[in-house]
């Protein structure tokens, strides 16, 4: 009989600061998630997703909301 696979979702929720939409901080996160999901045998099985949320950089109320 054989075995059932089981295929998992992780999201990984960011925040970013609106100043950051499309920086190299934000292009680095998602590449990195894109190489995960890319190389099977780091989590065989699961596919990472992401979340980004951008906040105002004064603002850190609305961080705290979004989080």
């Amino acid at each position: 009989m054989p075995l059932l696979q089981f295929l998992l979702s992780v999201v990984a929720g960011v925040m970013f600061t609106d100043d950051q939409r499309e920086s190299p901080t934000e292009l680095a996160f998602k590449y990195a998630v894109y190489r995960i999901n890319k190389d099977r045998t780091i989590l065989p099985n699961t596919t990472l997703v992401y979340d980004i949320q951008y906040v105002p950089r004064e603002d850190s109320f609305h961080a705290s909301k979004k989080g």
